[in-house]
């Protein structure tokens, strides 16, 4: 099975899925009368050792513009009806009313890899469409860490006395800073709109990817789950005309002692304290390891998936269930198979 159907699955359980999938969906969730496909979502993406990282985050990015743009498209058209205001002029019978608009916005942030990897890994159907592309803003991470790294080499030759010069934890606090005044400016767009329009639906994702690079330089788990509340449970004006019916924040969390030069350890017990705290708030976490050995080259690694509902609307209470695939990365496909069949060597 591809990837791509596993996490459709994952994240828009309402989609019918396809004959080689029913097999994987261990426990069926329903959504009565319940057109909020994501609503508030956390995805947590843990990564560990040398597992492929990349491709997975590229793909949660993928379908999340899947599903919303082909949720408000014209005769079955890829291109979204409504991100601009100038469509609304051709409103026709199997438009959407003048009076609900519907538009999709993601922001991405870069620690992992650099923004043109990223951009290569995504669908050219939502990078080459114009209208949606200006809803779509990749800010590449790694550029803004090297200049402050390049400063704070050449400051530190010219004045090793000096305190005042920056830091890891004065250049984790400049990027921190950076990121929540693009993450609060971002969701405050998101609520602006035109009265006239009429009511606007949004659907907005946050993408990060690598966080941890945020604890390499001095950001603390505190200061790492405030970013998480303030995006799951930002406040609005309720008297806007911007209903944001669709958040997903997707963050990349790799740990281990052996990833790049990260320092962070997969046993630091403040890091296990994040990892197990943001995997009680996510609604669905994957988390792909490499194999123990490594000694086939048919497979790159496992991969875990686990998904949270609420089974008991009354009583809310949490079901979780898992499903455990060994993965093979061809091209940018990722492969997935039961642990145990005979598929991966034919």
């Amino acid at each position: 099975m591809n990837f791509s159907e596993i996490l459709r699955n994952l994240l828009f359980p309402h989609l019918p899925p396809t004959t080689s999938s029913i097999h994987n969906i261990e426990v069926p969730i329903s959504n009565n009368n319940n057109t909020d496909h994501i609503n508030n979502k956390l995805c947590l993406l843990l990564s560990h050792g040398n597992a492929v990282h990349e491709l997975f985050f590229v793909e949660c990015i993928n379908q999340f513009l899947q599903n919303y743009t082909a949720t408000t498209t014209i005769h079955q058209s890829p291109f979204p009806a409504t991100i601009s205001i100038d469509d609304n002029n051709n409103n026709d019978n199997n438009t959407v009313p003048d009076h609900q608009h519907s538009t999709t916005k993601c922001l991405i942030f870069c620690f992992h890899k650099s923004w043109n990897i990223y951009h290569k890994l995504l669908n050219p159907l939502y990078t080459n469409n114009i209208t949606l592309k200006n809803n779509l803003t990749i800010i590449d991470m790694t550029v803004m860490l090297e200049n402050l790294l390049v400063m704070s080499n050449s400051n530190s030759e010219l004045n090793n006395n000096d305190k005042s010069l920056m830091t890891d934890e004065n250049i984790g606090t400049i990027i921190k800073n950076y990121i929540k005044e693009k993450t609060d400016e971002f969701l405050k767009n998101s609520y602006t709109t035109n009265p006239s329009n009429g009511m606007q639906q949004h659907n907005v994702g946050i993408f990060v990817d690598n966080i941890s690079a945020l604890y390499d330089l001095g950001v603390t788990i505190r200061e790492l789950e405030q970013f998480l509340c303030s995006w799951l449970y930002h406040s609005h004006d309720p008297q806007t005309a911007i209903n944001i019916t669709n958040l997903l924040v997707c963050i990349g969390l790799h740990v281990g002692d052996f990833f790049q030069d990260s320092i962070v350890s997969e046993y630091e017990p403040a890091l296990v304290h994040l990892v197990a705290l943001w995997k009680s708030r996510a609604s669905i976490t994957l988390e792909c390891k490499p194999l123990l050995t490594g000694y086939t080259s048919l497979v790159d690694g496992q991969l875990t998936c686990w998904k949270r509902s609420t089974e008991d609307k009354i009583s809310l209470q949490n079901v979780t269930t898992s499903s455990t695939y060994h993965f093979h990365v061809e091209g940018k496909h990722i492969n997935c198979y039961t642990p145990g069949t005979t598929k991966l060597l034919t």
